[in-house]
């Protein structure tokens, strides 16, 4: 029995995007941890200019 080209392409498709769902859904874990580290640096800065004068930024 022979399938249809259009049937070998659906699963073929299929496959492909399974395959993608899968590597991109590992991915968040990662890239969670990294955006936590990024925002919590952004804050420190933040925090860290708000708390000294503004005079030491300009160099008088």
């Amino acid at each position: 029995m022979q399938l249809p080209a259009w049937a070998t392409g659906l699963v073929v498709l299929l496959v492909g995007v399974v395959f993608v769902l899968t590597y991109v859904l590992d991915q968040i874990p990662k890239l969670s941890r990294k955006a936590i580290t990024a925002i919590k640096s952004v804050r420190a800065i933040r925090d860290e200019l708000r708390a000294s004068p503004s005079k030491e930024l300009d160099g008088k």
